[in-house]
């Protein structure tokens, strides 16, 4: 069952690959280019540019490389530590995530100092995926990395969701909230996107580095009092949370355009497809999955516990959970956290199997994409004197897992679409 699972998962990941939905998109044939069906002239060009940013850029920049040819005069982009790719033509920077570190800010001036060179005659493709938006890291003036590292880590632990953290992003950046368009203009922007996001908001993949919508400065301000913040900021950071950023001009917005070429549900839905294939009854949730993982784990199996049919049943989840740490000592991420927070819940009486894991291959500050447990977990932990409840609560999900098994590796997947939650019950009746 376990394999199943794990073959269910991969499935998935494999929908969203780069090198499978890319050429859907864009095609060269003579001297022209086709975008989503619209013909573009080469001769009307004066060059053509790439820039990226995420853990996919690589391999996304790997497959435009392979269909611009000779089009492509020259690029760079910035991706994960880990996530690199052999390229010909275009520079490849690194840095960290999911907490930025001095490169990503090098990142960003570099970046910028690539668009300035871009003119009114040039096509420039801009290749987003997850993670841009730690990769891609600044800070406004009279603060530094050390307050901007340690707000978003702030963040990341007291359980806001990526549409609040990328929305304080945004207030404190030159380069996001429709930045990285403002630096490009006016060369023509074509943006291609896979989304990591709930809903497919392109304001908040990369926190909206080539989009116009900007949320207020008042909204920054509420989320980070919200989670009791706001007052612990510096005088700077304060400030520029205070004054607000001023909005990019709409003109800017007039040369770009940005596809969405792959998202959760179509991972979502290849792995329906391969679950259908090994046998399985397959019930897709329709709503996304997101809200603390303690408590989507316990609706989760609370639904597989009581099934009834006389198949066995797959169910299929797709999203992004938070995680509340208690424990700044702990390691694990959102997909381990579920997992064992699920270990406590399912009923033993039946054959259940739950998989949770990142797409991108990796769970939190973790190299694992996620665990998988069932009944034989339970029976390790007993064997080995472990108490899931503890771990659990001290936010030390990956240790459990090192001790009882479990991890999925994957490694760097070249894609990111959220995560994704498998469930067999095995015998549903």
């Amino acid at each position: 069952m376990r394999e199943k699972a794990e073959d269910i998962f991969r499935a998935g990941i494999q929908a969203v690959q780069p090198q499978e939905i890319m050429p859907q998109w864009i095609q060269k044939r003579d001297n022209a280019l086709f975008v989503k069906g619209e013909k573009i002239d080469l001769d009307t060009i004066g060059h053509v540019y790439l820039i990226g940013a995420g853990k996919a850029a690589a391999a996304m920049a790997q497959v435009l490389e392979d269909i611009l040819g000779d089009a492509l005069t020259s690029g760079i982009i910035a991706v994960k530590y880990g996530h690199v790719l052999p390229l010909k033509k275009i520079k490849i920077l690194q840095a960290a995530h999911p907490v930025p570190d001095e490169n990503s800010v090098a990142a960003v001036n570099e970046i910028l100092k690539f668009a300035e060179k871009t003119t009114e005659k040039d096509l420039v493709f801009f290749l987003l995926s997850g993670g841009a938006s730690s990769i891609l890291t600044d800070f406004p003036d009279g603060s530094n990395l050390g307050e901007i590292r340690e707000l978003f880590e702030n963040l990341l632990q007291c359980g806001a969701n990526i549409n609040e953290i990328n929305c304080v992003r945004k207030q404190l950046s030159k380069i996001k909230g429709g930045g990285l368009a403002k630096a490009i203009y006016p060369s023509r922007l074509i943006s291609f996107i896979i989304s990591d996001v709930p809903n497919n908001d392109i304001s908040t993949i990369g926190s909206g580095l080539t989009v116009p919508k900007l949320y207020s400065h008042d909204s920054a301000k509420d989320i980070l009092k919200k989670y009791q913040i706001y007052d612990e900021l510096s005088e700077n950071l304060k400030r520029s949370i205070d004054v607000g950023k001023q909005k990019t001009e709409e003109a800017v917005f007039t040369k770009t355009v940005n596809y969405i070429i792959a998202d959760n549900e179509m991972a979502v839905n290849a792995a329906a497809g391969k679950a259908e294939d090994l046998g399985y009854k397959v019930i897709i949730q329709s709503e996304v999955m997101e809200g603390l993982a303690v408590d989507v784990a316990e609706k989760i199996t609370q639904k597989a516990n009581s099934i009834k049919a006389d198949n066995p049943v797959c169910f299929i989840y797709g999203g992004e959970t938070t995680v509340e740490v208690n424990n700044k000592q702990g390691i694990g991420g959102r997909s381990q956290h579920l997992a064992l927070a699920a270990l406590l819940n399912i009923d033993k009486d039946k054959q259940i199997t739950l998989l949770a894991g990142g797409t991108d291959g990796g769970d939190g500050p973790t190299n694992v994409a996620g665990a998988i447990i069932d009944n034989s977990t339970v029976e390790n932990a007993a064997q080995k004197n472990v108490n899931p409840k503890d771990f659990l609560a001290q936010n030390n999900s990956c240790h459990f897992f090192k001790e009882t098994g479990g991890h999925i590796n994957t490694g760097p997947t070249n894609t990111n679409v959220m995560d994704l939650v498998i469930v067999l019950v095995d015998n549903p009746c």
